[in-house]
């Protein structure tokens, strides 16, 4: 989970876009949970 702490942009970014992807998930997860 720390592989951001690394200075390479790129690393950087394909951090942020799993963990965005991630909240997606958890979100459409709980809307069509019911």
């Amino acid at each position: 989970m720390a592989i951001w702490v690394s200075s390479s942009p790129i690393s950087f970014h394909l951090d942020l876009f799993l963990l965005f992807h991630q909240l997606l998930n958890n979100f459409f997860f709980l809307i069509f949970d019911c």
